[in-house]
């Protein structure tokens, strides 16, 4: 993880680690849901690769979202996404086979 942060890959020097899973080309957005519809027209993406995601257990979801890219873009889509006027924030989730 370090190694990311110093590549400025994470945004705010974290990341999702969910070993055990296969997850390629996924950004995370910080963005309110009434904003959603506007945000995928400007970057030119559909609605079917924005996935709510929950922040508690039990499922409560939030303003948080992953979103997801052609594999190998992560990083330059996160950037793209951070200039979006909608957007709070923005990373990139990490993942790696068990």
């Amino acid at each position: 993880l370090r190694e990311y942060r110093v590549k400025e890959l994470t945004g705010k020097d974290h990341a999702l680690d969910v070993s055990g899973c296969i997850v390629n080309g996924i950004v995370t957005v910080k963005i309110e849901p009434k904003d959603i519809d506007n945000f995928c027209k400007r970057q030119g993406i559909g609605q079917e690769a924005m996935s709510p995601f929950p922040v508690e257990a039990p499922a409560v979801y939030s303003d948080f979202y992953l979103v997801q890219v052609p594999i190998g873009t992560e990083r330059d889509r996160a950037k793209s996404f951070r200039g979006d006027p909608s957007v709070k924030e923005t990373g990139v989730l990490f993942t790696r086979a068990a």
